[in-house]
């Protein structure tokens, strides 16, 4: 029997060293992934990888062409009772929730889920992200995807802040 197989795509500087062996790619060596890869091009068989989670990486790409590359990626190679998780900032939730106005440098925020952090190259946000547009975008090619409570997934993926105005996407069951 095979080992699982989990992959954190887009990892940045977040690698994930959870109890879970998960794999940390990104594209950019600097943050010393486990694997240096392009997330629309994964170096896996078709149907070899149990878990895939995307934790603000989505917004990042193109939503003409990079985000329904990815999404036929991580399909590609997830196996049959595979799931995924996309993980992102909600623009929506962000400026209709009166909770983040009162927390202080909320424009710093606004401007952070709008734009991305400007950490380096990679890191600007190509489209503003909600719960609702990601949704439509993986449900493309994962159906029945849905979205759960963030706070849900925290100890099954690597999932680094619960924070509210995040979403929450998943192919199969939590």
């Amino acid at each position: 029997m095979k080992p699982p197989l989990y992959l954190n795509l887009g990892c940045g500087d977040k690698v994930c060293q959870a109890h879970f062996p998960w794999i940390n790619i990104d594209s950019n060596p600097v943050t010393e992934p486990d694997v240096v890869a392009n997330i629309c091009d994964l170096p896996y068989e078709d149907g070899e990888v149990d878990m895939v989670y995307a934790g603000h990486v989505l917004e990042h790409l193109s939503r003409d062409d990079g985000v329904p590359r990815c999404l036929g990626e991580i399909r590609r190679v997830l196996s049959e009772f595979g799931q995924a998780c996309f993980v992102g900032p909600d623009y929506d939730r962000v400026t209709g929730d009166p909770r983040w106005k009162e927390m202080g440098d909320y424009d710093n925020l606004v401007d952070r889920v709008l734009h991305g952090d400007g950490s380096r190259d990679g890191a600007e946000h190509l489209w503003i992200a909600t719960a609702t547009n990601t949704l439509a975008e993986v449900m493309k090619v994962f159906p029945a995807a849905h979205e759960v409570d963030i706070r849900t997934v925290h100890g099954v993926w690597p999932v680094f802040n619960s924070i509210g105005w995040q979403f929450a996407i998943v192919t199969g069951e939590a």
